[in-house]
C-alpha cells in the first residue's frame, strides 16, 4: 500500500491525461465547426 502522497500524484497524472485528451478533442470539434462556417 503506498503513501496517501503517490496516489494522490497518480490520481491527478490520469485526470489531467483524461482532460487534456477531452480539451482536445473538443478544441478540434470546435476547429471544425468554426471551418464550416
Amino acid at each position: 500500500m503506498g503513501s496517501p502522497q503517490t496516489e494522490l500524484g497518480i490520481y491527478t497524472g490520469v485526470f489531467v491525461c483524461m482532460f487534456t485528451t477531452n480539451v482536445r478533442e473538443l478544441f478540434r470539434k470546435t476547429i471544425k465547426e468554426g471551418i464550416k462556417k
